[in-house]
């Protein structure tokens, strides 16, 4: 079943008024007539700004009573009020094929976001980032959290870990190998693996490392600063003495 429901297309008492030469007043005093005699149903009304940008109010018709409207205040009219009719289901046409395009897009996005977050398991923050651009594509309120909670999968307190990249840990902790021969031992203790992506350069491939299932006790996935179709590792500061204990550098 399609998700798309074609929104019901109106008139409002305003335009007919407009379209037949007559008074706002007029017209809808004519409107209130014909639905105590039970010819039309008396229509929902709602509130617009004029041109004065004083709030008014309108009655919204829909096509067959805005005819029967016109017809009891001035037949003369018809022509015109048809083509209104058309000026107005056109425009509904134009805005359905666009609003579908959007929806299928955020559908695509959703199903790559939950690939990508099982190929490269992707920390909570980096899908929340991705939840957070579709609902920004598709125009909608802030339906998501503004922020996630990034913790070793085992851990159960509910807390959010500080992390740092791996030169920067090396660093602190005093540990004088570089950041590449540590992937290495990490990849051999798989904390780590390598992931593949196409460049740009035609029939060639880039490299790039990612925490495996495992290695989410020690870090979590980013997407990498340098491009955004590969993970940078970051490594959560309380479990990296733990990490070096099981590289054998402590």
């Amino acid at each position: 079943m399609s998700l798309l429901t074609a929104p019901a297309v109106t008139m409002s008492s305003r335009e007919i008024a407009e379209l037949v030469e007559s008074r706002h007043d007029k017209v809808k005093q004519s409107i209130e007539r014909l639905a105590e005699k039970g010819v039309i149903q008396l229509p929902p009304m709602g509130e617009v700004k004029n041109h004065r940008g004083q709030m008014v109010s309108e009655y919204r018709l829909e096509k067959r009573d805005s005819y029967i409207v016109v017809a009891q205040l001035s037949p003369e009219f018809t022509a015109r009020l048809v083509d209104r009719w058309q000026e107005l289901e056109q425009q509904i046409q134009v805005q359905i094929p666009t609003t579908s395009n959007k929806i299928e897009t955020v559908q695509a996005g959703i199903l790559l976001l939950e690939s990508a977050t099982k190929l490269l398991n992707l920390s909570n923050s980096s899908r929340l980032g991705g939840l957070q651009q579709l609902q920004k594509f598709a125009g909608l309120p802030n339906l998501v959290p503004s922020y996630a909670i990034d913790a070793p999968v085992d851990a159960n307190d509910g807390s959010s870990r500080p992390t740092a990249a791996l030169r920067t840990l090396l660093k602190q902790h005093d540990v004088n190998i570089s950041s590449q021969y540590a992937y290495k031992l990490l990849q051999e203790i798989d904390v780590v693996e390598k992931k593949t992506r196409p460049s740009r350069s035609k029939g060639s491939e880039k490299t790039f490392w990612c925490l495996t299932a495992y290695g989410l006790r020690y870090g979590k996935n980013i997407t990498s600063p340098g491009n955004p179709r590969e993970t940078q590792p970051h490594f959560f500061e309380s479990r990296f003495p733990s990490l070096l204990a099981l590289m054998k550098m402590k």
